[in-house]
């Protein structure tokens, strides 16, 4: 009970607690529970006729030894409560434990693990053989580049890895990289396509994204609510140096990105191989004058150490660019080489979004 108010019955040497909530309980002696409220309950005439609109809806148990009688209530009091016959005297108490914790509840709440979303990046040449090892990242997200998948693999990808509680958000199906005789499906496609695939709550993304930019089958995107909030997801899959103006054309893609997120107008997260440091590109001036952030130079200059190479040991093109309201979350990045996929190594990065109790 905060700092509230008592009312002392004198006559019976009982407390009754008006706090700024006037539902109360009460526990008074028998022989006060017959002469004030018994009649009150039962409708009949009372010595103590009370003088505002008091309202009882109650139930009288008796204890074990029948001497106290407990009175469970709610009382509606719409001006002072004055009984005939009792005087009351208003005292104010204060409750030195009121809004301090004591002790700890069976079930507090989340806790810091169920507080924390994993996010992997990955280049694993072709989706559909590598279900295993996706699920293996132990991660919330994940940003595929390289799927190689065409219809018919994004279709089995899709119902395979449901059934481990992961939807797939994907980028145009690719074409067949061989062509069959009799026309059959085949699985295994250009090597091209992103993917997004998570486990958290995640719907399709209604962002208005060009034609001709969606076309070139390197990029998907997904609405994912990443501690509540609605979250634009890209996952993106760069030009290859071995491409003719490889570094032009990628520069030309990261702008279009920016494009994109910005007209969006919501927090983003882009994820992939980019095939060249995003940092490096004159287009990701723009980002950085927003505030967004690139994973490695993040982890180099906020986190204090520096990430391996994600690409046989050279490359740092598996990356993220962050939009700024995550910089404060992000907890740890790491490299897993154990966990390498063909030639690529996923990137890891930890959000942290516990808040301490005061």
């Amino acid at each position: 009970m905060a700092l509230g108010t008592l009312i002392r019955f004198q006559q019976h040497g009982v407390l009754m607690a008006l706090p700024s909530v006037c539902a109360v309980h009460l526990l008074l002696p028998h022989s006060f529970l017959q002469d004030a409220c018994g009649d009150l309950i039962n409708k009949g005439p009372s010595r103590y006729r009370p003088e505002v609109d008091l309202r009882l809806n109650a139930k009288i148990i008796p204890d074990s030894n029948h001497r106290k009688m407990y009175l469970k209530d709610e009382l509606t009091l719409f001006s002072k409560a004055v009984c005939h016959g009792i005087q009351p005297t208003v005292e104010s108490k204060f409750d030195p434990f009121c809004g301090v914790r004591i002790g700890e509840a069976t079930n507090p709440g989340p806790d810091k693990k169920k507080a924390a979303v994993r996010m992997a990046i990955c280049n694993p040449h072709a989706i559909l053989s590598h279900k295993k090892e996706l699920l293996g990242l132990e991660s919330d997200i994940v940003f595929v580049s390289e799927t190689s998948a065409t219809k018919a693999s994004q279709t089995e990808f899709q119902h395979n890895i449901f059934q481990d509680g992961f939807r797939c958000f994907w980028s145009p199906p690719v074409e067949s990289k061989y062509q069959t005789d009799q026309n059959e499906f085949c699985l295994r496609g250009e090597p091209l396509g992103a993917a997004v695939v998570t486990s958290m709550n995640s719907r399709i993304s209604r962002c208005q994204i060009p034609q001709d930019l969606w076309a070139t089958n390197r990029i998907a995107t997904s609405i994912i609510q990443i501690n509540g909030i609605d979250t634009l997801c890209v996952a993106v899959y760069g030009y290859a140096k071995k491409c003719q103006d490889g570094k032009r054309l990628n520069d030309l893609f990261v702008a279009r990105l920016f494009n994109l997120v910005s007209d969006a107008n919501m927090p983003y997260i882009i994820g992939g191989d980019f095939n060249d440091q995003p940092t490096s590109l004159p287009s990701f001036q723009a980002f950085e004058e927003t505030g967004a952030f690139e994973a490695h130079t993040f982890c180099e200059t906020c986190l204090g150490y520096k990430l391996p190479p994600t690409c046989r040991g050279a490359t740092f093109n598996d990356t993220v660019i962050f939009h700024p309201c995550f910089k404060s979350h992000i907890d740890a990045m790491t490299v897993c080489h154990d966990k390498q996929m063909d030639s690529h190594s996923p990137l890891i990065v930890t959000f942290d979004f516990w808040e301490k109790t005061p």
